[in-house]
């Protein structure tokens, strides 16, 4: 329970998740819903997209940096603003795949130039996000050469692209309205 959820959903309301299946039990956690493993049994996916996720975004997420190659989220109600979620989100340098859209992650500075340290990244989307402010190309670097899919839109950027999207030699498509 946080400020940002008593607003959103009224005080002390905490919603059940959608799906919870194998959570909160003695089971291993690479058998719970929405978590995969590798052959280690490190976790290298977390696919809880549309599950009613709410409050503060865990920054304990790096303890997954050296194994989480999935990232998705989407379509939750939870929260996060400024440097804690951007320093935990350059911390994960395996991901492939990131994915946050319609969430309530808060960035005044456009696009988290924490965001160009993934050098795995392959797609990425902070669609309808609450990011605003200007683009800024250290975000989007030509090293990320993996780097296929982007949707950007239904943010509050304040400036165009910057030149260094198209230098992303993988980039196709790009949603950035």
């Amino acid at each position: 329970r946080t400020q940002f959820t008593d607003q959103a959903f009224g005080e002390n309301v905490i919603l059940n998740w959608q799906n919870v299946s194998g959570w909160a039990t003695n089971t291993n956690e690479c058998e719970w819903k929405g978590i995969g493993c590798d052959s280690t049994n490190s976790v290298n996916l977390l696919d809880l997209f549309s599950n009613r996720l709410t409050g503060e975004f865990p920054p304990e997420l790096t303890l997954l940096s050296r194994s989480l190659v999935v990232f998705d989220v989407g379509l939750n109600f939870f929260f996060a603003e400024g440097n804690n979620f951007n320093t935990v989100l350059g911390s994960l340098s395996l991901l492939t795949d990131l994915r946050f859209d319609r969430t309530n992650m808060i960035n005044n500075e456009g696009i988290p130039t924490e965001i160009g340290l993934l050098k795995n990244l392959e797609i990425f989307n902070c669609a309808s996000t609450l990011y605003r402010g200007a683009l800024n190309a250290a975000a989007f670097q030509p090293d990320q050469t993996r780097w296929t899919y982007m949707e950007i839109e239904s943010n509050a950027f304040n400036s165009s692209l910057p030149s260094s999207i198209g230098n992303l030699p993988a980039l196709e498509p790009l949603f950035a309205r």
